[in-house]
């Protein structure tokens, strides 16, 4: 059974209230989700995880829900009714927020700027600002609410804030690109997703708070085979303290296909693929977790949401204006989990684009949106084009500017990279041929290349350092074989500051 949306406009932001337990908010379901079993329960926490502990772009309060939107740069508080009563500026292209109803305060990460922004949420006004590393994005809240964690993609960091004073406590170094963050409602760990990165970053909060690594499973028997990559989506959420998911994909380089021939030429599954990773951590919360991994239908699934009432979780994907419904995730069996698991396509005024989910006090979902349009006419095209070409580059990684310049010295001098890679963009613009797949490749600009991972030209090279190791099926390349580890760790300084 389907239930009607509510679509409430607001510029380019939709919130959708849903009656549960609803799959969605269309009338025809969508491509189902190629289920693999979850992990086994463990015993669940006597109490469901508060919405505080993961980061998002709305928060449902007892008048409606608080909604940053990163188009307008504006916070809004939203009523029960979907209007908008008021908005504090923060900035366009904000990052994730964390709301303390206890308090009443409004975490948000502006991005551009470098800083926390503090909201009175009852009063709708900006109270403070804190200072962070380069580019803040993902926030969230420890248990006792008295600590506030960030995630900064430029300088890849979580930073521990003191909630009431913006203190720093801490920092930890991340992964390349970290995006969500999720903490445990034990307070022992956070989880912390990274777009360029096939495993998710796990930071103990107890001193002197190391940082491991867990990469997800990739076996897949429905996918295409090769070399295989991975990065996540930037969805992770904590389900109670020993059970968590987080959403990736799964990429095949095109020089790696495994090509079969079928009825009407040759078959081969998407390079592409998403799946959500379910994670179950042993009693005392940290080590190692038993993983396993499910293909779905949805794309680009970095929204996720656990209603603890209906024992569900909901998925969003972005790119494929679709919700995934899975119910009885932590009580049933994987046959009934995958049974009753249901997908809907969302429709609310053209293309939805699910950004970021809530579940109120009365089981509502809420959806914010953020893509949607019927298609641009020529002149909003180029219009368009101009807007992009015009966009600043993304945000460098702090590096020692020595190392800088001595990479710049080989890179200009002693590593042929110039050939292809000059100018202001470090691109020559032109088309070159090569000996393997791909046969021929425009010259891409080096601008915002530590944001660019995989690299080669068939995304081969996973990291700059299997780049300049000579790693990966890309050939014709400026041979670095002579450079020194000391040289290469200069290049790749510089590289990264472009």
């Amino acid at each position: 059974m389907w239930w009607d949306p509510r679509p409430l406009m607001l510029g380019a932001l939709c919130v959708m209230t849903l009656a549960p337990p609803v799959a969605g908010c269309g009338h025809r379901p969508a491509a189902p989700a190629a289920a693999a079993p979850p992990p086994p329960p463990a015993v669940p926490s006597a109490a469901p995880p508060p919405p505080t502990l993961t980061g998002t772009r709305i928060a449902a309060t007892a008048a409606g829900a608080l909604v940053i939107d990163a188009d307008s740069g504006a916070l809004f508080a939203i009523d029960r009714d979907g209007r908008a009563t008021a908005q504090v500026p923060i900035a366009r292209d904000a990052g994730l927020l964390a709301h303390d109803p206890v308090r009443g305060i409004v975490f948000v990460a502006d991005r551009g700027s470098d800083r926390l922004v503090v909201v009175d949420a009852r009063r709708m006004v900006a109270i403070d600002a804190w200072p962070t590393p380069a580019e803040p994005f993902g926030v969230a809240l420890t248990p006792d609410r008295a600590t506030v964690l960030v995630t900064t993609i430029a300088d890849r960091t979580l930073i521990a804030l003191d909630a009431r004073s913006g203190a720093e406590q801490w920092r930890a170094a991340l992964s390349r690109e970290p995006r969500g963050v999720a903490v445990s409602p034990g307070g022992t760990h956070v989880l912390v997703s990274s777009i360029a990165t096939g495993a998710l970053d796990d930071v103990a909060l107890a001193a002197p708070h190391p940082v491991t690594t867990i990469p997800f499973d990739l076996e897949c028997d429905r996918c295409e085979p090769g070399t295989v990559f991975a990065r996540g989506s930037g969805g992770v959420i904590f389900l109670d303290a020993h059970r968590a998911v987080a959403s990736f994909q799964r990429e095949v380089p095109e020089s790696s296909f495994v090509r079969t021939s079928g009825y009407g030429g040759a078959a081969f599954a998407p390079p592409v693929t998403h799946h959500l990773a379910f994670l179950s951590f042993p009693d005392h919360g940290l080590g190692a977790p038993i993983q396993a991994v499910a293909q779905v239908a949805q794309h680009q699934p970095r929204a996720l949401v656990w209603d603890p009432g209906g024992d569900a979780l909901y998925v969003a994907g972005l790119g494929s204006d679709s919700l995934l419904h899975l119910p009885g995730l932590t009580r049933a069996t994987t046959d009934g989990v995958e049974a009753s698991a249901s997908d809907a396509v969302l429709r609310a005024r053209g293309r939805c684009g699910p950004d970021g989910f809530a579940i109120t006090a009365d089981r509502d979902l809420l959806v914010v949106r953020r893509m949607h349009g019927t298609g641009l006419a020529r002149s909003q095209v180029e219009t368009l084009v101009a807007y992009l070409e015009a966009l600043p580059p993304p945000r460098t990684p702090t590096r020692d500017p020595a190392a800088v310049a001595r990479g710049r010295d080989i890179f200009d001098n002693a590593g042929g990279c110039t050939t292809c890679h000059e100018g202001t963009l470090y691109t020559d613009g032109a088309l070159h041929t090569f000996t393997g797949m791909p046969t021929a490749a425009d010259t891409p600009s080096l601008i915002g290349l530590a944001a660019s991972a995989p690299y080669f030209h068939d995304g081969s090279a996973e990291t700059l350092d299997d780049l300049l190791r000579g790693f990966g099926t890309a050939r014709d390349m400026a041979d670095l074989s002579s450079l020194t580890l000391a040289q290469r760790e200069d290049l790749k300084a510089f590289l990264e500051t472009r």
